[in-house]
């Protein structure tokens, strides 16, 4: 079993994809707060890490940005 920081490391780099492909899909914070109906920096305190998301909010964030959930949840800690 990984230890806390090799949790969070996979948790940053779920994030930091995330991000990557909302941007590559044209897709803006505020759309995905407005898809999500949330505010704007909620959906900032998601990519910034400051709230996590639970794994029905990720259901969602992917789902507002055109992502299948299970994409990046398999690429996600791999050595």
């Amino acid at each position: 079993m990984g230890s806390r920081e090799d949790f969070r490391a996979d948790y940053g780099e779920l994030l930091a994809k995330l991000v990557a492909r909302r941007r590559a899909a044209g897709v803006t914070q505020e759309d995905v707060a407005q898809r999500l109906g949330v505010r704007q920096n909620i959906v900032s305190k998601y990519e910034l890490g400051e709230v996590r998301l639970n794994v029905v909010q990720y259901v969602r964030y992917c789902r507002a940005i055109g992502l299948d959930p299970g994409e990046l949840l398999d690429s996600v800690g791999r050595y």
